[in-house]
């Protein structure tokens, strides 16, 4: 695996009409606030993006840079392995669907926010031993100053039992959200 997919997080913000100088940065916890706002006579153009940060990531050296065709990087550096936790995203939902008429359980649900991510970017599996999903995406974003920066999502949970993972379906929706469907295991 790329050392920088182990290394860092990494966003970007197409800023195009904007100058450094009309950018503001706020890291609050793990929330990155950007606000940048030009006016130009009596025309004001305003934009405010908020990043979530990842559990692993290092929120006290979040880093950004403005390259010359406007785009805002922001990236943090991400904690050693060993000293990381199982990262879920904030863009994540896990339903169990019932028969409406039985209350039996037909398929586990989850939904993962990949918005921006194509089919090649992401993979879904499940543990050996069954007990956990991983969903990771990953893509090449930027590349600056001779470095490869990647922007990633990675999303692992445990699985409750009584699901069937060998028949486990996965659907990329047009609006950005992985759905993956467990069977229920047939009593």
């Amino acid at each position: 695996m790329d050392e920088d997919f182990n290394s860092y997080f990494c966003e970007s913000v197409r800023l195009q009409d904007f100058r450094p100088e009309d950018i503001q940065i706020c890291v609050d916890g793990r929330l990155i606030r950007i606000h940048a706002k030009r006016q130009l006579g009596e025309d004001l153009t305003e934009v405010r993006r908020t990043l979530c940060l990842p559990r692993e990531a290092d929120n006290q050296n979040v880093k950004s840079r403005f390259s010359r065709d406007g785009w805002l990087i922001v990236r943090a550096p991400l904690r050693a392995q060993e000293d990381r936790h199982s990262t879920q995203t904030s863009l994540s939902t896990m339903e169990t669907v019932r028969d409406p008429e039985t209350g039996q359980p037909r398929f586990l649900l989850i939904r993962v926010s990949v918005r921006d991510f194509g089919v090649e970017d992401i993979s879904a599996s499940v543990t050996q031993d069954d007990a956990r999903l991983l969903v990771r995406a990953k893509r090449l974003d930027w590349q600056l100053d001779g470095r490869r920066l990647h922007r990633y999502v990675k999303f692992e949970a445990p699985l409750p039992m009584g699901f069937n993972s060998s028949r486990m379906t996965t659907n990329l929706k047009q609006d950005g959200w992985l759905e993956l469907r467990l069977p229920a295991e047939r009593r």
